[in-house]
């Protein structure tokens, strides 16, 4: 017992200095960041995407007023179904924010103490001008003891086209099921670079997941969503089996189906599949805190419309942004969102695999 007890205050000490050290940093590389925001924007929109999801309402409004945007338009962000995209939206169509710059924004960050998305920004990821495409950035991932580079405008690796593959699963209602086909046709193509795999439910045409869902579907949808959990043994991230987002396709009937108001006798699997994939959704939801680090919905351009209006869309935190799937260059930029965050998510999981081991290594050792 005492070497336990012994082992917890060197814990609680060490969380202290980390702490303390966190409190005490001064993010002095953000000095660098004198680049014009819209310009950044405008070339990086997988990581401004980023900054989106971080952002919520209630820690973007003091955020917002210190930029220097008046209560109208502060209140006018506030009842789009996305404050923060259109809080930049805002500024960038503002001739008074036309100069705001990277390290004016980043500074601002700073003021209000959100040390944790300049922490992730400084750990993951270095962005440089690259001298010989001035509006080109370069997006490069730390690892030990390699680094990743990624072009963010050509999606190559190290000059060559990466072999990385992201895994997604893509839900849909009947009403969109030509939109998801096609859908997952154009994921399936390298785009820039950036290859997806797409796992469909009633459509699929892999057998292994056709017998694993007419098996034994609840535990093999489950099997995609596995989360890492605290006390879970370091070989259960190894399952290869994890999905690294899922794709709702929105429309009025998907929605229904997930909140139980599809009466319909058609297509009972396919209701009962996308509940439970919703289920899955909201789970994961709360377990990273009500951030939105898995769902990445789509919705057809002849649905916008309504489904903005839906009163879940409106409230819900995996739904309020989402792209126009029959948009090819916002299609485009969903693709490198799913690449790019599901780098990021394996990296994540990596990580924790190697500190779990090491830190069973240290218990088992005398």
């Amino acid at each position: 017992m005492g070497d336990v007890a012994q082992l917890g205050k060197e814990l609680e000490e060490e969380v202290e200095e980390l702490l303390r050290e966190e409190k005490e940093r001064t993010f002095s590389w953000v000095e660098e960041f004198n680049i014009n925001m819209w310009k950044f924007r405008e070339v990086n929109p997988v990581i401004m995407r980023s900054l989106e999801d971080e952002l919520d309402l209630s820690n973007w409004e003091p955020i917002a007023e210190t930029l220097g945007l008046t209560n109208s338009q502060i209140e006018r962000c506030q009842r789009s179904n996305a404050f923060t995209h259109t809080v930049f939206t805002t500024m960038e169509e503002c001739p008074h924010f036309q100069d705001l710059t990277v390290k004016r924004f980043l500074k601002t960050l700073l003021e209000h103490n959100r040390r944790d998305i300049l922490s992730k920004l400084e750990k993951f990821v270095r962005l440089k001008p690259r001298s010989d495409a001035a509006k080109t950035f370069t997006l490069s991932i730390q690892r030990d003891p390699q680094v990743l580079v990624v072009e963010s405008s050509l999606g190559s690796v190290d000059g060559k086209q990466s072999g990385f593959r992201a895994k997604v699963l893509l839900i849909h209602a009947q009403d969109t099921r030509e939109d998801a086909l096609q859908l997952a046709s154009q994921l399936r193509n390298p785009m820039e670079g950036k290859r997806l795999y797409v796992l469909l439910l009633q459509e699929s045409k892999n057998t292994q997941v056709k017998s694993s869902l007419r098996c034994d579907p609840w535990n093999s949808i489950h099997k995609w969503f596995m989360k890492v959990h605290k006390n879970s043994s370091p070989h259960c991230l190894d399952t290869g089996m994890q999905v690294d987002a899922v794709v709702p396709v929105l429309s009025p009937q998907f929605l229904r189906q997930i909140q139980n108001r599809d009466f319909s006798r058609e297509s009972e699997w396919e209701k009962r599949y996308n509940r439970f994939a919703y289920s899955m959704m909201l789970d994961q939801y709360v377990e990273y805190g009500s951030k939105n680090r898995f769902c990445r919905a789509v919705c057809p351009a002849r649905f916008l419309e309504e489904v903005s209006q839906n009163e879940l869309v409106k409230l819900s935190g995996l739904f309020k942004y989402h792209w126009n799937c029959s948009s090819e260059e916002e299609l485009r930029e969903c693709a490198k969102t799913l690449y790019s965050g599901a780098k990021e998510w394996r990296e994540m999981r990596r990580n924790l695999k190697e500190n779990r081991h090491r830190m069973t290594s240290d218990c088992r050792s005398p």
